[in-house]
């Protein structure tokens, strides 16, 4: 029997990417006035960037189970140019606190020149994040 010829390799073809990278980290600081965490109220870092395959998407999500203060790491993303950050009401929405500052310690700014830190039942948006400097 003769050989038969090689078949031709399958074509690839490539799907947009739609993998996060990483572009910067910040710190979320929330805050407690009673002590007693965040009584069922969470945040949400939100897609939203209208322009974007996965605008609305959750990027990251959490609540304070008990206590005065803790902190978490949020990130942006390469491909994703404006976020909203929102936070639900909880039991005792007038206990909660928030800010979001970059790893050196320094506040980050919304694009209207609010600074990043809120309450309970807010949601703010981010565009263009700031690019810690070294």
């Amino acid at each position: 029997a003769l050989p038969t010829a090689p078949t031709a390799s399958p074509s690839i073809s490539l799907q947009p990417t739609t993998e996060l990278v990483e572009n910067n980290c910040y710190v979320l600081t929330m805050s407690d006035s009673e002590s007693d965490g965040w009584d069922n109220a969470y945040w949400y870092w939100k897609n939203g960037d209208s322009e974007d395959a996965g605008y609305g998407n959750v990027l990251a999500q959490g609540t304070m189970d008990d206590g005065a203060s803790s902190t978490v790491e949020i990130c942006s993303y390469t491909r994703i140019t404006c976020y909203d950050f929102m936070v639900t009401s909880g039991q005792y929405p007038s206990e909660i606190s928030w800010i979001i500052e970059s790893k050196k310690g320094k506040n980050m700014y919304t694009t209207d020149g609010a600074k990043a830190k809120g309450g309970a039942a807010e949601t703010i948006s981010f565009c263009n994040m700031p690019t810690p400097s070294p």
